[in-house]
């Protein structure tokens, strides 16, 4: 006895519907497949199946629906449903491979840092010493929760000023502390009512900052564990990026509502806004000696200018445009003397150029393995690190070249930071994780 009962019924079917069937077949098999795929993302997002890849998957099975169904509603027979459950047969075993794939390869919970696993009480380094400069890794931690499927899970690292603190932004809503020692978790923030973006220390004070997606810029007692006060930064958008002057006196936050907002971070209160008309703000960093401010942008809505700005940061006078960039600059730094800014790009590149004119300073270091997220410059300029796909690099800051790596993250990293003594490294990844490195230099 047949499955389903024949809705039509035809003697000599023609080629097209029949051809029809195949394509709604097709479609249905695909979308069944990336649907799926989704699924095991949101129920199980430690496997690490987000990414722009899942972007592209959801896309194309949201289409493939729509077409199987309309396929389906204008030819059905008998040998088309038939089709049809050997497509969905056929992506129940896509599925189920992606799920074992996934399981096998996933991340093992949580620990302390290694280092205080061991008897000697000292990590091992994960490379020789290269170019005068050892890394070593302390830990990785889970440290947010959430779903890849709707964006990265973890987005921001800071180290507090005497760097025994890293504080992390989460797609949960909260920052969280974390001793750099051993691993610990010592404090949870709660207020924003988005996911939080981007976390920076006041260097002076020690006061913490939070920028987030409900458009606000929080400002946290670490010790007391509570909230000193808010910045609204924009209506109706988004803050991305967070920057403090050295001085601890001032600060300037991104928004997507094409601002830059320069605040006074004893009153907390805006001083002064920089506009470029349809730029959604993506990084942000003074220099050295905070006489300068950069920021990188795209400009909606088409989206295919990618540029960054530096600007006179007591004025707001626009010194410089950065251009080159095909793809997003997901980070921005100066260099210790102020006198370049080194950009990271979703383009895989990492460009340099001259922080007073905009002129590109050498060729683009283009041997990067994925997209670069971040970019953070040592406090003496003997290295910089960037967040190239899943891995942490280190570059010599005067050539650009490679000195080491640590490809440890099984999915993008989100962000990057150095110390204030250039002895660690801090990152965090899309998946929710946290990775702490000392960095010895001899």
């Amino acid at each position: 006895m047949p499955w389903f009962p024949d809705a039509v019924t035809e003697a000599n079917p023609s080629p097209k519907p029949a051809r029809l069937q195949i394509l709604a077949a097709a479609l249905l098999a695909i979308s069944l497949a990336a649907g799926g795929v989704i699924v095991l993302d949101l129920l199980f997002p430690q496997w690490g199946l987000g990414g722009v890849a899942r972007t592209i998957t959801e896309i194309l099975g949201v289409l493939s629906l729509a077409g199987s169904i309309i396929a389906f509603v204008v030819k059905s027979t008998r040998p088309a449903r038939r089709t049809m459950l050997i497509a969905f047969a056929a992506a129940l075993v896509v599925i189920a491979a992606v799920a074992a794939v996934a399981y096998t390869g996933r991340p093992g919970p949580p620990a302390l840092w290694p280092a205080f696993e061991s008897p000697s009480g000292s990590p091992t380094p994960l490379h020789p010493p290269t170019n005068a400069i050892e890394l070593r890794r302390l830990g990785l931690h889970e440290v947010h929760s959430g779903s890849v499927a709707v964006g990265p899970v973890a987005l921001g690292v800071a180290f507090s000023p005497d760097g025994k603190v890293v504080a992390t932004a989460g797609q949960d809503t909260l920052i969280r502390l974390w001793n750099t020692t051993d691993g610990r978790q010592v404090g949870e923030l709660a207020g924003h009512e988005h996911h939080v973006t981007s976390v920076a220390f006041n260097p002076v004070t020690g006061e913490l900052a939070s920028g987030s997606q409900d458009g606000t810029v929080r400002f946290w007692d670490v010790a007391d564990k509570r909230e000193l006060g808010l910045f609204n930064a924009v209506a109706n958008g988004e803050v991305l990026s967070i920057s403090f002057a050295r001085d601890g006196t001032r600060m300037a936050a991104t928004t997507t509502g094409g601002l830059v907002h320069l605040i006074d971070a004893r009153t907390r209160t805006g001083v002064k806004s920089l506009a470029i008309p349809q730029a959604w703000f993506i990084d942000v960093a003074y220099s050295p000696d905070g006489t300068k401010l950069a920021a990188t942008a795209v400009i909606v809505p088409e989206a295919t200018k990618h540029l960054g700005y530096v600007w006179d940061a007591k004025t707001g006078q626009l010194k410089a445009t950065l251009t080159g960039h095909r793809n997003y600059i997901r980070g921005i730094a100066f260099s210790p003397d102020g006198a370049q800014v080194i950009t990271a790009g979703f383009d895989r590149t990492v460009r340099r150029y001259d922080s007073a004119t905009g002129e590109p300073q050498g060729r683009p270091i283009v041997d990067n393995n994925a997209g670069t997220n971040a970019v953070a410059v040592s406090p003496n300029g003997r290295y910089f690190a960037i967040a190239d796909g899943g891995g942490l690099v280190l570059r010599d800051g005067t050539t650009g070249t490679r000195i080491v790596n640590d490809d440890i993250f099984t999915s993008e990293m989100a962000d990057v930071a150095i110390s204030s003594d250039g002895t660690r490294i801090a990152a965090v990844s899309w998946q929710g994780q946290l990775a702490v490195w000392t960095v010895t230099q001899s």
